[in-house]
């Protein structure tokens, strides 16, 4: 049985129902005020002086922003999408914080949260603000840069997304090329992935190799102090790309934005600093990047499902397990491991699982070759491998 310690997608799906935007807990700093160092949290930000934009930042003493890279710390830019041609690129950043790009006025602001309810503030959280001064609509590729990263090495940059599984079915020689894994290595020629339709937020892709569950990308590298983890809004489409800066594997945020004549719309993308696993990120991106229309029902948290990956594809100490066959005497063993029961099911033998319910208790059994098996738990006590 596949066990996947850094993120368990069908928990992750699962739990984001429950979450609401603006629950955050804590408070956001005001603009004018100078950031400190929180105690205890290792965490030092720094404002320029002049637009009072974050500019630098450090993690236990390691800078995190490598001046040599081109790129600020979450900078903005802008491109006009005219007859489906993107014009010149216009960049916000600390020293220039606003401008325009075409007929359109933009505005860069950035502002800490905390993730907790402790004086930590590992959260920064920059909006694009963009007002259409012409008389007609028009159509703009906008989003985020930042040149931060976990580790000085670039070599070493990882990345792990929230992927969906389309890909665990195609063959090795399918031309699409869609990721199978989460955690991938970011390379000299970048990455990309997509959440939602590609055209959506990306007018130079039809299709994506990553296609996210959710819009949110963890980076880290092996023996950094920290992980650096970016996300947008679950409610619209987007893209992440690592191909900037002067080593090509900056990063990148965005998605088109439509404004009528007049209109003033507020793009906003959070950049966090963390010492979990991805688990820690979504868990603030369920926080802050994402918004419950309707409560959330009460009678799914009592529901425990024990989930078993056996559709992926097979592959001998793979990291998706064997299959079936092969994993499910993994899958008995955890189930009679996790119940607290003592008595030996041999695997071999196994050929089908049962479960039932009765009055006042619940039945597990196996259907065997040789006789069946099975054991009782009070019904209010939930799954035994809950």
């Amino acid at each position: 049985m596949r066990r996947i310690s850094d993120m368990n997608r069908r928990e992750f799906i699962s739990s984001t129902g429950a979450t609401l935007l603006g629950t955050a807990i804590g408070s956001e700093r005001l603009f004018g005020e100078e950031a400190k160092l929180a105690a205890g949290s290792g965490i030092s930000w720094h404002r320029h002086e002049g637009s009072k934009l974050f500019d630098r930042v450090a993690f236990n003493g390691q800078p995190l922003l490598n001046p040599e890279e081109g790129v600020g710390l979450f900078d903005g830019w802008a491109q006009i999408v005219e007859d489906g041609q993107l014009g010149a690129q216009t960049v916000l950043d600390c020293r220039k914080p606003k401008g325009k790009c075409g007929l359109v006025q933009l505005s860069l602001a950035h502002g800490l949260r905390r993730s907790t309810g402790n004086s930590k503030e590992d959260l920064l959280e920059a909006s694009l603000t963009m007002q259409n001064r012409s008389e007609r609509p028009c159509e703009v590729l906008v989003g985020f840069l930042t040149g931060a990263r976990p580790w000085r090495n670039i070599s070493d940059q990882q990345v792990y997304v929230p992927l969906s599984a389309a890909g665990l079915r195609d063959p090795d020689d399918d031309k699409r090329k869609r990721l199978k894994d989460c955690r991938q290595a970011v390379g000299t020629d970048g990455f990309l992935c997509h959440y939602l339709e590609p055209q959506a937020s990306d007018p130079g892709s039809t299709t994506t190799r990553a296609a996210l569950l959710a819009p949110v990308v963890d980076l880290l590298a092996n023996g950094a102090p920290c992980r650096v983890a970016l996300f947008g809004n679950s409610v619209e489409p987007g893209f992440f790309q690592a191909l900037q800066g002067a080593s090509s594997r900056a990063w990148r945020m965005g998605r088109r934005v439509r404004l009528k004549p007049g209109e003033t719309q507020v793009v906003k993308a959070f950049l966090l600093l963390h010492e979990g696993d991805a688990t820690e990120a979504w868990r603030v991106f369920r926080q802050f990047g994402h918004r419950e229309d309707y409560p959330a029902i009460a009678w799914p948290r009592d529901v425990r499902v024990h989930y078993f990956d056996f559709l992926s594809s097979r592959e001998v100490n793979g990291p998706r397990g064997g299959g079936y066959d092969l994993d499910l005497e993994h899958l008995i063993t955890a189930m009679i491991a996790c119940s607290g029961t003592s008595f030996t099911v041999n695997p071999q033998s196994v050929t089908r699982l049962r479960s039932a319910t009765s009055p006042g208790c619940r039945v597990l059994g196996f259907t065997s070759r040789s006789g069946r098996c099975r054991w009782t738990w009070p019904a209010k006590s939930g799954l035994p491998w809950a």
